[in-house]
């Protein structure tokens, strides 16, 4: 019997539970938001569920199968390419299987995030810089230093109502930049740490103070602190890795051209 694709409109809580489960690191903030943003597929053969997938702008930004061999695994992953007309794929590299499928049909691959899971306390925090949780009235503030790290003001508003944003202030009362915490997936304790610096106070390791304060945070809370950030902003990396962070991990994209594959 073929294999069957089926437009969802969630993901089955159990099946992505095992598909979280499997992962030896934390869920990526930036595939997270894509998956809830994204379009479920569950895929099934003879009426049994063997996988589910989630499409975002044409991309696969999560793909998950149970048990079921490599040679109806990739036969099953061949047509969701087709049927989704995915032109490419987001993978982590610590998910093995979803990196195994992608190198074995996809042609072309480029590194285009570092994901950075471990943290160790190392960063001496600047004795002359003051921190305070964000208020709604901090809105124009943040806004005049804002390059598009934030949408808009709803999302500050919505960090700030939340008390997941942080204010850094130098000893003259001038903001330095901003921290944020997200939890990645509801009901685990994995937590994105972000920072925005002014951009008249950068590159002067404001932004791994912020990002090492932040770090802390998440720990006296019992959470896990983890970012990541584009693969070609060498300033957000070096900061991150300076604030403490390890970057050994990466987010790959997979490029796939339809018309020049014998899938097509």
């Amino acid at each position: 019997m073929a294999i069957h694709f089926e437009k969802v409109s969630s993901v089955d809580s159990r099946l992505r539970e095992k598909y979280l489960n499997q992962l030896n690191y934390s869920q990526e903030f930036y595939l997270e938001w894509r998956v809830q943003a994204g379009t479920p597929f569950l895929i099934q053969k003879d009426e049994q569920t063997i996988g589910y997938a989630v499409c975002h702008n044409h991309a696969i930004v999560e793909c998950y199968f149970l048990d079921i061999g490599d040679m109806l695994e990739r036969k099953a992953f061949e047509q969701l390419l087709k049927v989704t007309n995915a032109s490419s794929m987001l993978c982590k590299s610590f998910d093995e299987n979803a990196l195994r499928l992608a190198k074995a049909v996809l042609q072309e691959s480029k590194t285009v995030g570092i994901l950075f899971r471990e943290f160790s306390s190392i960063f001496p925090l600047k004795s002359d810089v003051t921190s305070r949780p964000a208020r709604p009235e901090d809105l124009e503030a943040l806004l005049e230093i804002n390059d598009n790290f934030f949408s808009g003001s709803e999302e500050i508003l919505n960090f700030i109502e939340q008390e997941r944003q942080f204010l850094y202030f130098n000893q003259m009362g001038e903001l330095l930049g901003c921290g944020i915490v997200s939890q990645i997936v509801e009901g685990r304790n994995s937590y994105d740490v972000g920072m925005l610096v002014n951009p008249k106070h950068r590159k002067k390791g404001f932004g791994s103070h912020i990002i090492a304060h932040m770090a802390r945070y998440c720990l006296d809370r019992g959470w896990v602190p983890v970012c990541g950030c584009s693969a070609d902003n060498l300033a957000s990396k070096k900061a991150i890795e300076r604030a403490g962070f390890s970057g050994i991990h990466e987010l790959i994209e997979f490029r796939f051209d339809h018309k020049d594959s014998s899938l097509a």
